[in-house]
């Protein structure tokens, strides 16, 4: 036996097998997938963090909102460019004060990043403080000085949310920034800085026949008599001047005429702006069918004449107003509330969309405009001047007569006295260029004086009496006026909302763009235009179309039957009661014929109005479940839309992961 030497195994272990081999790449494959999401989260948290970073560096802004809602319009950095002198902004907001409302500091904080895009676009002119009035500190007492409106929290402290704007020895304060206001804050701030920057006011002077155009008007918030807050918005900006029937010609620089409903205004003033217009003055008027509140509160009661119209002027500018008529439209009803329920009113019309006028400057990023029985204007055929439409009405408007609402019919009569044809209708329209006089034969004939002037005192003199200017026919240069057929649209009670506040203040809030219009025209007949942007933001009305469209509908449904049925009620009631007029003194030797037909016809009665309530259940029922199934519909759309991608995704990773 021969002995083998010792040698080493070099002899390799077996290969694992390929299903071995299979199994190993799958389980580190899954162990790779299971740890790409958290890594990936990591890898993105990692990533936004240095997008912030990175962002605070550099002075970046996207404005991705509708309107730009978040950026300073043309007008603010118009201003801006204009300035020739630094600014200083102080802003007073009581930070520190405890228990301040979540809604206040968010607002508040609006404002602080509002007034950083002013000093950023400044580029370097605006200086920009923060203060802090403290109850009982100097900051508070400074916010006094400076006429700072606190308001009063619950604890009892004054809560300052106010600014001041000082430049060469100038100031101009904004009080309170209104969170109610706050689509107006760019303008605010703007119209701040415009008045620290030229701080001579221009000059309006208004006439006007109803209450609240001079200062005592009607105050539904039950309190005294008290100007229309559109024209206590206008003195913000404007040194505003009353003007009398009596006058015999417009005030030397005077750089706009508002007239509000000028009923019954003299020949001798109406040749005064006549001459106005000619010399270059602007002029709006507010003319109207049928003025609701004159006399007061706009209840039934006043004058029954309550139109007005300046035929004489509005010829010689090329324009005719129908202010016989009153203007109705289906499409552009309002909904009000009536005894018979809340239904769309065509007489006051919403106007929106393509009735506004988006070409025009004055009306281009208005959303909504409320007109309260107006007037239609023509441009008067083989006229010179350019007459632009503001605002109209759809191709479903039509008139009634005025004199009918003068007697102060139900809405529903008046609705169904509305003779529809179809056409469009102007409103409101802005006449521009060289006019020509209205008094061609010169200024109109004094009327001879009843008694010879009486003789000075002995050593009086006695001042001679003014010269009147030349008597132009032609104008030398272009001129406006705005024209529109209501008046009504100013008043309070159908422009702004008052919200009666804490420690007896009232915020007044826009009910409409009313106000907004108005201001702009101000502003572009006055020449000052960079405002009007500014205005103009902040409100996006997006109205239901198809929900109003259907309520229309219903609603004439409703009034077709209703009518009908009222008709049939009429008739047997007048029936009920010419047969009892035929039998009174009777009762006791009533036929059973007659008996009868008196018992069919209460009978006849008890159904119409049944059918009558029945047609009035109907209506509420459609418009009721219209109500629920657009909730349900905003309810459940977003996550029905939410589950389905949520659905469709986990359907597919299934599908590739078991490929």
């Amino acid at each position: 036996m021969t002995d083998t030497p010792n040698t080493p195994n070099t002899e390799q272990p077996p290969k694992p097998g390929f299903n071995a081999r299979l199994h190993a790449a799958v389980d580190r494959l899954a162990k790779t997938h299971a740890a790409r999401p958290a890594a990936g989260l990591a890898l993105l948290l990692l990533i936004l963090l240095a997008v912030n970073v990175v962002a605070g560096w550099i002075p970046l802004r996207f404005d991705m909102t509708q309107g730009n809602q978040y950026s300073l319009s043309e007008g603010s950095e118009a201003i801006l460019e204009g300035m020739k002198e630094p600014v200083t902004v102080k802003l007073f907001y009581s930070k520190s004060l405890p228990d301040v409302p979540v809604p206040l500091k968010q607002f508040a904080g609006r404002v602080k990043e509002l007034l950083k895009q002013y000093k950023s676009a400044s580029g370097g002119k605006i200086t920009l403080e923060f203060l802090d009035p403290k109850p009982d500190s100097e900051e508070e007492e400074w916010a006094k000085r400076y006429g700072l409106q606190g308001r009063r929290l619950a604890q009892g402290d004054a809560f300052y949310l106010g600014a001041v704007l000082s430049s060469g020895g100038r100031e101009s304060a904004i009080p309170a920034f209104d969170p109610g206001r706050e689509r107006f804050l760019e303008y605010d701030i703007s119209d701040a800085l415009s008045r620290v920057i030229h701080p001579a006011k221009k000059r309006i002077g208004v006439y006007g026949t109803l209450p609240g155009s001079q200062g005592g008007g009607f105050s539904f918030m039950g309190g005294a008599p008290q100007e229309w807050v559109i024209f206590q918005e206008l003195r913000r900006a404007y040194q505003v001047e009353q003007l009398n029937a009596q006058m015999t010609e417009v005030p030397d620089g005077m750089a706009l005429v508002v007239l509000v409903h000028p009923k019954g205004l003299p020949e001798k003033a109406q040749y005064a702006l006549d001459q106005f217009v000619l010399r270059g003055g602007r002029v709006m008027v507010f003319l109207d069918p049928y003025a609701r509140v004159e006399g007061g509160s706009g209840m039934p009661g006043g004058p029954q004449d309550r139109s007005s119209n300046l035929p004489t002027l509005l010829t010689a500018w090329g324009v005719m107003a129908q202010t016989n008529q009153i203007v109705a439209d289906r499409n552009l009803a309002t909904q009000v509330q009536t005894p018979q329920g809340p239904m769309p009113f065509p007489l006051w019309m919403s106007i929106t969309g393509a009735t506004l006028n988006h070409d025009a400057v004055i009306t281009a990023n208005l959303e909504q405009m409320v007109i309260i029985e107006g007037a239609a204007l023509e441009k008067i055929p083989g006229s010179t001047t350019t007459f632009t439409p503001l605002l109209s009405t759809s191709d479903q408007s039509g008139t009634l007569e005025g004199f009918i609402a003068q007697f102060s019919p139900s809405p529903l009569d008046l609705i169904r006295s509305v003779q529809y044809d179809g056409k469009k209708r102007v409103m409101a329209a802005l006449v521009t260029g060289r006019f020509s006089s209205a008094f061609p034969q010169g200024a109109p004939k004094e009327p001879k004086p009843a008694k010879p002037a009486k003789p000075g005192k002995p050593g009086e003199t006695i001042a001679p009496p003014k010269a009147q200017p030349a008597h132009l026919a032609q104008a030398q240069q272009d001129s406006a006026v705005l024209v529109v057929g209501d008046a009504d649209m100013l008043a309070d009670m159908f422009t702004i909302q008052a919200v009666p506040m804490q420690g007896g203040q009232t915020v007044y809030r826009p009910r409409n763009d009313n106000l907004i219009f108005f201001l702009n025209a101000v502003e572009y007949l006055t020449g000052s235009q960079e405002l009007i942007q500014i205005r103009s933001r902040g409100m996006a009305s997006h109205p239901f179309t198809t929900l109003q469209s259907f309520l229309r509908r219903a609603q004439e449904r409703y009034m077709e039957e209703e009518q009908s049925l009222r008709t049939e009620l009429n008739d047997v009631q007048r029936r009920l009661q010419e047969l009892q007029q035929q039998n009174q003194g009777n009762a006791l030797t009533l036929t059973p014929e007659v008996m009868a037909e008196i018992q069919r016809i209460r009978d006849k009665e008890a159904q119409t109005k049944q059918a009558l309530r029945e047609v009035r259940k109907v209506l509420r029922q459609e418009i009721e479940w219209l109500d629920k199934a657009l909730l349900a519909f905003n309810l459940l759309l977003v996550p029905s839309l939410v589950l389905g991608f949520g659905m469709w995704g986990y359907r597919r990773r299934t599908r590739e992961g078991g490929r």
